[in-house]
């Protein structure tokens, strides 16, 4: 679940948030779409993504104005769809995981690197 820390504007993100922020990176979807974005983007093959975690990621982004819901999109008639694309503040927070992700993929070159050395 998404979270706010109290001393300022950072964001945590949990895994199934960042790949819901990834997959409504390409556009607008609807919550089933963004289930199946997220098996696109990492493979997952066989194993559906849960369906209800993707849901509550999506209501506590919603909470937090990190994606928005678009209004009017149906998928047929009288199947109404909710739709979701990510806000300016959900690709800034984005952002700010993929930077957090490099720094710690550096530490760990660096320390496997300093480990290989030691005898």
């Amino acid at each position: 679940m998404a979270t706010l820390y109290d001393e300022g504007d950072h964001y945590s993100l949990t895994k199934i948030d960042i790949r819901v922020l990834l997959a409504l990176l390409g556009g607008p979807l609807n919550g089933y779409e963004v289930a199946r974005q997220c098996e696109r983007d990492h493979d997952w093959g066989n194993r559906p993504v849960n369906i209800g975690s993707v849901q509550h990621s999506i209501k506590s982004m919603l909470a937090l104005m990190l994606i928005k819901e678009l209004p009017g999109r149906t998928d047929g008639p009288g199947k109404p769809s909710r739709t979701f694309k990510i806000t300016t503040v959900g690709r800034q927070v984005l952002g700010w995981e993929v930077e957090t992700m490099k720094h710690q993929l550096e530490l760990i070159e660096e320390r496997s690197e300093s480990a290989k050395k030691r005898p």
